[in-house]
Protein backbone atom coordinates (compact mmCIF):
# COMPACT_ATOMS: atom_id res chain seq x y z
CA UNK A 1 0.00 0.00 0.00
CA UNK A 2 3.23 2.39 0.89
CA UNK A 3 4.30 1.60 -2.69
CA UNK A 4 0.88 2.42 -4.82
CA UNK A 5 0.68 5.55 -1.98
CA UNK A 6 3.76 7.15 -2.80
CA UNK A 7 3.07 6.13 -6.68
CA UNK A 8 -0.33 7.83 -6.89
CA UNK A 9 1.11 11.03 -5.38
CA UNK A 10 4.21 11.22 -7.98
CA UNK A 11 1.74 10.75 -10.68
CA UNK A 12 -0.46 13.44 -9.29
CA UNK A 13 2.50 15.72 -9.37
CA UNK A 14 3.69 14.72 -13.16
CA UNK A 15 0.60 14.97 -14.36
CA UNK A 16 0.08 18.56 -12.99
CA UNK A 17 3.58 19.17 -14.81
CA UNK A 18 2.25 17.08 -17.88
CA UNK A 19 -1.11 19.55 -18.22
CA UNK A 20 0.77 22.48 -17.19
CA UNK A 21 3.65 21.68 -20.35
CA UNK A 22 0.28 21.09 -22.65
CA UNK A 23 -1.48 24.06 -21.76
CA UNK A 24 1.57 26.47 -21.22
CA UNK A 25 -0.07 29.12 -24.15
CA UNK A 26 -3.35 29.35 -22.07
CA UNK A 27 -3.46 31.93 -19.36
CA UNK A 28 -5.79 29.27 -17.28
CA UNK A 29 -2.23 26.55 -17.45
CA UNK A 30 -2.07 26.75 -13.56
CA UNK A 31 -5.89 26.15 -12.79
CA UNK A 32 -6.60 23.60 -15.59
CA UNK A 33 -3.61 21.42 -14.22
CA UNK A 34 -4.61 22.30 -10.49
CA UNK A 35 -8.10 20.56 -11.79
CA UNK A 36 -6.80 17.48 -13.78
CA UNK A 37 -4.32 16.47 -10.75
CA UNK A 38 -7.12 16.86 -7.99
CA UNK A 39 -9.42 15.32 -10.29
CA UNK A 40 -7.17 12.12 -10.53
CA UNK A 41 -6.48 12.30 -6.65
CA UNK A 42 -10.83 11.96 -6.07
CA UNK A 43 -10.56 9.79 -9.55
CA UNK A 44 -13.12 6.80 -9.64
CA UNK A 45 -10.50 4.49 -9.75
CA UNK A 46 -9.11 6.07 -5.79
CA UNK A 47 -9.32 2.76 -4.29
CA UNK A 48 -7.55 0.51 -6.58
CA UNK A 49 -4.44 3.53 -6.47
CA UNK A 50 -4.08 3.44 -3.05
CA UNK A 51 -4.43 -0.49 -2.42
CA UNK A 52 -1.70 -2.83 -3.56
CA UNK A 53 -2.33 -2.72 -7.36
CA UNK A 54 -0.59 -2.25 -10.34
CA UNK A 55 -2.59 1.05 -10.95
CA UNK A 56 -0.61 3.83 -9.32
CA UNK A 57 2.66 2.60 -10.76
CA UNK A 58 1.26 1.80 -14.40
CA UNK A 59 -0.35 5.85 -13.99
CA UNK A 60 2.75 7.04 -12.37
CA UNK A 61 5.54 5.58 -15.51
CA UNK A 62 2.93 6.35 -17.97
CA UNK A 63 2.14 9.80 -17.06
CA UNK A 64 6.27 10.60 -16.90
CA UNK A 65 6.32 8.95 -20.40
CA UNK A 66 3.99 11.44 -21.81
CA UNK A 67 5.34 14.14 -20.13
CA UNK A 68 9.08 12.92 -21.55
CA UNK A 69 7.22 12.81 -24.94
CA UNK A 70 5.74 16.03 -24.87
CA UNK A 71 9.16 17.35 -24.03
CA UNK A 72 10.92 15.69 -26.74
CA UNK A 73 8.92 18.03 -28.86
CA UNK A 74 8.68 21.33 -26.62
CA UNK A 75 9.64 24.23 -28.55
CA UNK A 76 9.81 22.97 -31.45
CA UNK A 77 8.55 25.05 -34.71
CA UNK A 78 8.85 25.25 -38.23
CA UNK A 79 11.97 23.41 -39.61
CA UNK A 80 13.86 23.92 -36.06
CA UNK A 81 16.05 21.11 -35.92
CA UNK A 82 15.84 18.73 -33.62
CA UNK A 83 18.54 17.93 -30.94
CA UNK A 84 19.97 14.90 -28.92
CA UNK A 85 18.06 16.50 -25.85
CA UNK A 86 14.63 15.76 -28.04
CA UNK A 87 15.87 12.27 -29.10
CA UNK A 88 17.08 11.54 -25.53
CA UNK A 89 13.82 12.74 -23.78
CA UNK A 90 11.66 10.47 -26.78
CA UNK A 91 13.74 7.51 -25.68
CA UNK A 92 12.97 8.04 -21.82
CA UNK A 93 9.31 8.37 -23.16
CA UNK A 94 9.54 4.83 -24.52
CA UNK A 95 11.99 3.35 -21.57
CA UNK A 96 8.88 4.60 -19.48
CA UNK A 97 5.80 3.58 -21.16
CA UNK A 98 8.18 0.14 -21.69
CA UNK A 99 8.54 0.11 -17.58
CA UNK A 100 4.74 0.67 -17.34
CA UNK A 101 4.12 -2.35 -20.23
CA UNK A 102 5.75 -4.50 -17.07
CA UNK A 103 2.69 -3.86 -14.64
CA UNK A 104 -0.17 -3.30 -17.35
CA UNK A 105 -0.21 -4.70 -20.95
CA UNK A 106 -2.08 -1.64 -22.14
CA UNK A 107 0.91 0.67 -22.44
CA UNK A 108 1.09 -1.14 -25.79
CA UNK A 109 -2.00 1.04 -26.84
CA UNK A 110 -0.21 4.05 -25.66
CA UNK A 111 3.31 2.84 -27.71
CA UNK A 112 0.62 3.91 -30.91
CA UNK A 113 1.89 7.52 -30.61
CA UNK A 114 5.41 6.62 -31.65
CA UNK A 115 4.15 4.90 -35.14
CA UNK A 116 2.00 7.62 -35.86
CA UNK A 117 5.31 9.90 -35.68
CA UNK A 118 7.08 7.50 -37.66
CA UNK A 119 4.46 7.46 -40.43
CA UNK A 120 4.83 11.13 -40.21
CA UNK A 121 8.44 11.29 -40.53
CA UNK A 122 8.45 8.76 -43.30
CA UNK A 123 8.25 11.64 -45.92
CA UNK A 124 11.58 13.31 -44.55
CA UNK A 125 13.01 9.48 -44.78
CA UNK A 126 12.20 8.10 -48.05
CA UNK A 127 13.69 7.68 -50.59
CA UNK A 128 16.59 9.39 -49.03
CA UNK A 129 17.21 11.44 -45.54
CA UNK A 130 18.04 14.80 -45.96
CA UNK A 131 18.75 15.48 -42.20
CA UNK A 132 20.83 13.41 -39.85
CA UNK A 133 18.59 14.82 -37.43
CA UNK A 134 15.67 12.65 -38.94
CA UNK A 135 17.40 9.50 -39.40
CA UNK A 136 18.13 10.19 -35.04
CA UNK A 137 14.62 10.68 -34.20
CA UNK A 138 13.45 7.71 -36.20
CA UNK A 139 16.37 5.87 -34.60
CA UNK A 140 15.01 7.38 -31.09
CA UNK A 141 11.10 6.19 -31.62
CA UNK A 142 11.85 2.46 -32.85
CA UNK A 143 13.92 2.31 -30.00
CA UNK A 144 10.91 3.60 -27.61
CA UNK A 145 8.91 1.42 -29.31
CA UNK A 146 11.24 -1.87 -29.12
CA UNK A 147 11.32 -0.77 -25.17
CA UNK A 148 7.66 -1.12 -24.96
CA UNK A 149 7.24 -4.68 -26.61
CA UNK A 150 10.12 -5.95 -24.24
CA UNK A 151 7.85 -4.46 -21.59
CA UNK A 152 5.49 -6.49 -22.66
CA UNK A 153 6.95 -9.40 -23.62
CA UNK A 154 9.48 -10.05 -20.39
CA UNK A 155 6.69 -10.67 -18.10
CA UNK A 156 5.53 -13.25 -20.64
CA UNK A 157 8.43 -14.80 -21.36
CA UNK A 158 9.43 -15.25 -17.30
CA UNK A 159 5.33 -17.02 -17.09
CA UNK A 160 6.10 -18.86 -20.16
CA UNK A 161 9.49 -20.23 -18.30
CA UNK A 162 7.41 -20.92 -15.12
CA UNK A 163 4.12 -22.56 -16.45
CA UNK A 164 4.84 -23.76 -19.72
CA UNK A 165 8.51 -24.58 -20.32
CA UNK A 166 9.58 -26.48 -16.70
CA UNK A 167 6.21 -27.82 -16.39
CA UNK A 168 6.28 -31.74 -15.51
CA UNK A 169 2.56 -32.60 -15.38
CA UNK A 170 0.31 -30.48 -17.01
CA UNK A 171 0.78 -27.53 -18.66
CA UNK A 172 -1.67 -24.83 -18.77
CA UNK A 173 -4.17 -24.60 -22.44
CA UNK A 174 -2.63 -20.94 -22.98
CA UNK A 175 0.54 -22.47 -23.31
CA UNK A 176 -0.21 -23.66 -26.69
CA UNK A 177 -1.97 -20.76 -27.98
CA UNK A 178 -0.27 -18.76 -30.69
CA UNK A 179 1.11 -16.38 -29.18
CA UNK A 180 1.41 -18.25 -25.59
CA UNK A 181 -0.40 -15.22 -23.46
CA UNK A 182 -1.05 -15.22 -19.57
CA UNK A 183 -2.51 -11.95 -20.03
CA UNK A 184 -5.20 -13.23 -22.35
CA UNK A 185 -5.21 -16.43 -20.06
CA UNK A 186 -6.23 -14.49 -16.83
CA UNK A 187 -8.59 -12.47 -17.89
CA UNK A 188 -10.70 -15.06 -19.71
CA UNK A 189 -10.49 -17.13 -17.07
CA UNK A 190 -10.49 -14.61 -13.68
CA UNK A 191 -12.40 -11.88 -15.30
Amino acid sequence: MFIASVAHLFSVLVLYRLVKLLTAASHKSKIISFVAASLHVISPAGLFLTAPYAESPFSLLSFAAMLAYCKSDHNLVGGQARSLRHDAYLLLSGLLLGLAATVRSNALFAGSIYICDLLVLSHNLLPFPTHFSDVRQAVSLVLAGLSILLGFAYPQAIAYKEYCHDATASMPAWCNAIPPSIYTYVQEHYW
